[in-house]
């Protein structure tokens, strides 16, 4: 689970993004290649890889962004961004499937 901030509209939307995948929020191509929560009986902390490029018609594209963010520590390792801000806030892992037994 990521936050961005429009710092222009001063909107923030809560982006899932899939590990290994990339999902686009406006300029903004953002790709998750890792993420992991502390287990609940430790201090909270999320861990996220994440790799972030700009598109933009007139030129090429720019990674903006390349590295860890810890979702405690969010000025640790910043997006550096004119209009948008994006920090990590959790890691969600899937639910595990339940067991669909029929037979009685």
């Amino acid at each position: 689970m990521l936050r961005v901030l429009d710092k222009v509209s001063a909107r923030h939307v809560d982006l899932q993004v899939p590990v290994g995948q990339t999902v686009e929020f406006a300029t903004l191509d953002i790709r998750v290649d890792y993420c992991r929560s502390r287990p609940p009986e430790e201090r909270p902390e999320s861990f996220v890889l994440l790799s972030i490029t700009e598109r933009a018609p007139d030129r090429e594209d720019i990674q903006v962004f390349d590295g860890w963010m810890l979702a405690s520590l969010p000025s640790l390792n910043p997006l550096e961004h004119p209009v948008y801000d994006l920090w990590a806030v959790d890691c969600l892992m899937e639910q595990p499937a339940e067991n669909d037994d029929t037979d009685g």
